[in-house]
């Protein structure tokens, strides 16, 4: 996804950051100070191809990738 399509969505992390900060200018979120393995034991638990439905939205789909991302906040990402 492009950067054009990617700012027509409402409920995405950049969009939740830039609010924080728009209410905090200091806002670093709990991830940035946690430890790097803070996720983990939870990550763990989550496998690819298992099924998920999403919080926000209801939506279904799959897991592709669990683990880390260059670039993106500490912790552990899931991808859909």
């Amino acid at each position: 996804m492009d950067d054009s399509d990617y700012n027509k969505r409402t409920d995405t992390f950049r969009n939740f950051r830039k609010r924080q900060l728009e209410q905090n200018p200091n806002f670093k979120s709990y991830l940035g100070q946690a430890d790097p393995d803070e996720q983990k034991d939870e990550a763990s638990k989550i496998e690819v191809g298992n099924r998920c439905e999403t919080v926000v939205g209801a939506k279904r789909g799959e897991v592709k990738y669990v683990g880390k991302v260059t670039g993106l906040e500490k912790g552990y990402w899931v991808g859909i």
